[in-house]
């Protein structure tokens, strides 16, 4: 699978997200639940808050699909590794789909799919 280096970016800003996003979450839950008066903005905003939460947990499913695909058409990736990998990335979540870019996604090659068949004849 070929992606370019904005490609690339954007797939690692993508997958940072949900990480920022955990600690945003919980955090803000902590303050909201510890403080004496209700009146913060999770709990008059339950809704819209509860609509982000959403939305990242189906980008979150998104990052996984891709990975997968990513990790099946890659020829990066040693075969015997794959369905390790697999399971890494499925019970991983996002920290796991950090390591993965890093090693797999980043690093991976940029010619093309011609370019590689000529250099193996």
């Amino acid at each position: 699978m070929k992606l370019g280096k904005p490609a690339k970016i954007l797939v690692l800003l993508l997958t940072l997200l949900p990480l920022i996003y955990i600690v945003l979450f919980v955090a803000s839950f902590t303050v909201a639940f510890n403080s004496p008066a209700k009146n913060d903005p999770i709990f008059r905003h339950f809704g819209l808050f509860m609509a982000v939460h959403m939305g990242m947990m189906l980008l979150m499913f998104a990052l996984l699909a891709f990975y997968v695909v990513f990790l099946f058409k890659s020829r990066a990736v040693k075969n015997d590794m794959k369905a390790l990998w697999a399971v890494v990335l499925f019970f991983g979540g996002p920290i796991a789909m950090t390591v993965f870019w890093f090693l797999y996604v980043w690093r991976s090659e940029e010619t093309p799919v011609a370019a590689a068949v000529g250099a193996a004849q």
